[in-house]
């Protein structure tokens, strides 16, 4: 992967949704930049990353759910081993998650399901690290969305990345809880951006590998609340 941004070496970046198509584009990039990885993936998801390798030091963990109580244990864990966590990075399923959701099953389940895997998941593992990152006062925070999220999109409910209600409505919300905690966190050092997949993004996995690699340089330092599009 041709990456040109920066060098992570010893920097300690957790990444959720790591078994995610983009948070394993994500993880080889920032590996191969020598960061440290604290990987994590919901049970669910957790068997797409058997097998997988990365050329620098990895530590994953499977949960239940984003709240389950072994999620501090991991990042404390981290916090012990490497004495920081420089790096957030929150990820999702959109490629792996389930595509038979027509409009016509807009059930309460449904949506219960989608924003506890992927809006609270993003803000509990928030809520556990951003902590850390204030206590040092640094750290960098990086959202994954999709497009639908701002544009909208008309479609038959399918989570393609293509569009649906549920999808819209919980990117909307992501990219909502973004900008106001960027608002709260960057007078204290920690930067929050986001990135927002369009559904022609695997065409090109090093623009996002570049993508996040710039929001965790500091290159872009004055920049907090953005989004970057790729589609």
């Amino acid at each position: 992967m041709n990456l040109e941004i920066s060098d992570f070496q010893g920097k300690t970046c957790v990444i959720y949704g790591a078994a995610s198509n983009p948070g394993r584009i994500i993880a080889e990039s920032m590996s191969e930049a020598g960061a440290n990885l604290g990987l994590i993936d919901l049970d669910k998801y957790s068997g797409v990353l058997q097998g997988n390798t990365h050329s620098g030091p990895f530590n994953y963990k499977a949960l239940s759910s984003a709240n389950d109580a072994e999620l501090e244990v991991f990042i404390d864990g981290l916090v012990a081993k490497y004495k920081k966590i420089d790096y957030l990075v929150c990820s999702f399923y959109f490629d792996q998650y389930p595509k038979a959701l027509k409009g016509e099953n807009m059930s309460l389940e449904l949506w219960d399901e989608m924003m506890s895997d992927w809006m609270l998941g993003y803000f509990h593992v928030l809520r556990t690290v951003a902590p850390k990152m204030l206590a040092e006062g640094n750290g960098r925070i990086v959202y994954l969305v999709t497009t639908t999220g701002y544009l909208g999109f008309s479609s038959q409910g399918e989570v393609s990345l293509a569009g649906s209600l549920q999808e819209c409505g919980l990117a909307s919300g992501i990219i909502g809880m973004m900008t106001s905690i960027a608002r709260d966190v960057i007078p204290k050092g920690v930067s929050v951006n986001g990135i927002a997949l369009g559904p022609n993004y695997k065409a090109d996995p090093a623009a996002l590998a570049n993508s996040v690699q710039l929001w965790l340089s500091g290159k872009a330092e004055y920049a907090c609340g953005d989004i970057i599009k790729i589609d």
